[in-house]
């Protein structure tokens, strides 16, 4: 056991969990936090979302939860999980429990009360850890030691984890490309391998979850290019993946002030692989992931878009700016400057310094609005049809020329100087 020292800032203070270890406490029911919360308070990462484990049964955590007036969801009662929400805060309580027999991505449960059990059938040993409401850590496979030099691996035997969910090959290459700062695992990468069928059967829902994590991270590309040697791709991908381009990638995050300049990394990683590859990648990847609607049309209009070159002034900047909107431009900004980046690398330096300012201007250009319609055409006297939109793109054209400073008045005032 370890302590840890509570911050005002930590989870362990926030007035939603103070209430509910006091809900607890008054049952006499024992709790402690588990997984991602207190592996990311120990490795100084900001922590979002908050699960309990508790030796009560499911229906004990219902009637504790009901006794003190917080709000109940019984998520999956018969894999012994509850959510309880505190002024608008989840918690995810699942009562110990230990794997009877699994089926991929389903398994039949016993419920326990020995939580070296519960925590021997979790996936890696840093997601193992387990703290009480003093801040005490309860550690049963050395998952601090591992989170301390950032080590990746299963608990127990790698295959036999992965036989009972094969998500978690997604999994362990999303934590590592998080996590590690070190040489792969290479038991684990071994099992990744020997159970690569198991991709086939996963929903596309899945895959996507995991998947567009694992394209945000810096080191992604170099571990898709594992995954790749690994014959673990072409299930995921529906192609042969190109990663000639992945090389370049990390540099443009790396000075790209990725923050402000876009939230659709992993989308710009997949439309680097698509235009690379030079097919109908994009639509098997659509498909295959069920990408929502937003998420396909960003990337299906970034595999195929025209490249934004350096020399465009910045009056062509704003011009495609306001056509395909901040997102979009943000992100074809970044794809083109990786691409030019592959034919040009020794001209590093100087395409940061042209596509920067591009980046910046989509970030805190104010897009200003055409301030004329068919409606004020209309009231002077032009009927609807072909010959009013072409008049409106012709007094935008210029408008635009002329910095978009034109008034409303002063383009009718042109419009009715020219009919």
């Amino acid at each position: 056991m370890n302590n840890i020292t509570l911050t005002k800032d930590s989870w362990l203070s926030w007035p939603q969990t103070i209430k509910l270890i006091e809900t607890f406490d008054a049952a006499g029911q024992e709790m402690r936090f588990v997984g991602g919360a207190v592996r990311d308070l120990l490795a100084g990462v900001a922590v979002k979302d908050v699960d309990v484990a508790t030796p009560a049964s499911p229906q004990q955590v219902l009637g504790l939860l009901e006794k003190a007036g917080i709000r109940a969801i019984p998520t999956g009662l018969s894999h012994g999980t509850v959510t309880a929400v505190i002024d608008g805060m989840p918690f995810e309580i699942t009562t110990l429990r230990c794997d009877v027999k699994t089926y991929g991505r389903h398994a039949e449960v016993q419920f326990t009360r020995d939580w070296e059990e519960d925590s021997a059938r979790r996936d890696f040993t840093i997601n193992a850890l387990y703290c009480d409401a003093q801040g005490r850590i309860y550690d049963y496979h050395n998952g601090i030691e591992d989170l301390r030099t950032r080590h990746v691996r299963f608990i127990g035997d790698a295959e036999t984890r992965i036989r009972e969910d094969g998500l978690r090959i997604l999994r362990f290459f999303r934590f590592t490309a998080r996590y590690s700062e070190r040489e792969i695992d290479g038991e684990g990468l071994a099992a990744c391998h020997q159970c690569r069928e198991m991709l086939d059967d996963l929903s596309g829902e899945r895959i996507a979850q995991e998947m567009l994590k694992f394209l945000e991270a810096e080191t992604a590309p170099g571990l898709l290019e594992l995954m790749d040697e690994q014959r673990l791709t072409h299930s995921l991908f529906g192609y042969n993946i190109d990663t000639k381009l992945l090389e370049y990638w990390p540099r443009v995050q790396l000075i790209a002030d990725i923050d402000e300049t876009t939230s659709s990394l992993s989308l710009v990683l997949l439309a680097l692989l698509c235009r690379a590859q030079e097919g109908a990648m994009d639509d098997y990847i659509i498909k295959r992931w069920k990408l929502s609607n937003k998420q396909a049309e960003l990337l299906t209009f970034l595999s195929a878009a025209k490249e934004i070159t350096p020399d465009l002034d910045e009056a062509d900047q704003k011009r495609i700016l306001r056509r395909i909107g901040a997102e979009r431009f943000r992100a074809l900004t970044l794809v083109s400057w990786t691409e030019n980046l592959s034919y040009s690398a020794d001209k590093a330096q100087m395409l940061a310094a042209a596509y920067r300012p591009i980046l910046w201007l989509a970030g805190h250009w104010n897009i200003p609005s055409f301030p004329v319609n068919g409606d004020d055409l209309s009231q002077l006297g032009l009927e609807s049809g072909p010959q009013m939109g072409a008049w409106l793109k012709q007094l935008e054209d210029w408008w635009e020329r002329e910095g978009y400073t034109p008034t409303r008045e002063e383009i009718l005032r042109r419009f009715e100087g020219q009919r």
